[in-house]
């Protein structure tokens, strides 16, 4: 998968148009989101304290960058976000899971198309390395607690992102996006016992560019 990432940015460059440099090359934005946990020790955790079972899991993340664009169509960005982890059982209030906190930042891409006055379109991607640090949610850990399961501190871990989806230039300046994000989170108690998930997450954003 990381391989496929590295390929798909070197393509773009490689075919990125002349006016790839048109947009302004640096952006600060902010993203909300939501998506699904996959599988992982999050979501097995969830499904063995929890009866009955889970139906569904949701992660809900708020993000904020910046990214730098210094050669055409790629560059680098850096993110921090906060997000957590929802489980649902049909009949069942929701329950919080999971917080985290997460940094990251790698490779990003922006291969634009312009149309309009003064308008752009762009297909957007990236991907790189992502440190998270999990805790376990206040009302989980009681709830788990009661039922005979210890909890000890966690620890953060680094794990990886990729990204792709299309961003839309307001003259040059603001800009909307809407991405798909890929999140391997890293993270594990302090006994060793690992607390990783995967995430699928769709994110709308707003920013400005800069410069």
């Amino acid at each position: 998968m990381k391989r496929l990432v590295m390929l798909v940015m070197l393509a773009a460059v490689a075919f990125s148009p002349a006016y790839a440099d048109s947009l302004r090359p640096l952006e600060l934005y902010g993203s909300f989101g939501v998506g699904t946990l996959l599988s992982g020790a999050q979501k097995t955790l969830g499904d063995t304290a929890i009866l009955p079972r889970p139906d569904d899991y949701t992660s809900i993340i708020g993000m904020l960058g910046a990214r730098a664009f210094l050669l055409d169509a790629l560059g680098i960005e850096a993110f921090a976000s906060l997000g957590e982890v929802t489980e649902q059982t049909n009949g069942y209030q929701p329950l919080t899971l999971y917080t985290s906190l997460m940094l990251g930042g790698g490779p990003a891409l922006r291969w634009s198309i312009p149309f309009g006055r003064g308008s752009s379109l762009a297909l957007v991607g990236g991907g790189g390395i992502a440190y998270t640090l999990p805790q376990i949610a206040n009302d989980f850990s009681s709830l788990v607690a009661s039922a005979g399961y210890q909890f000890y501190d966690t620890r953060g871990g680094m794990g990886w992102y990729a990204r792709a989806g299309a961003a839309y230039y307001f003259n040059r300046e603001w800009f909307i996006d809407i991405a798909g994000w890929y999140v391997a989170q890293a993270g594990e108690f302090s006994s060793g016992a690992q607390l990783n998930g995967d995430h699928i997450l769709f994110l709308f954003g707003l920013g400005v560019s800069l410069l």
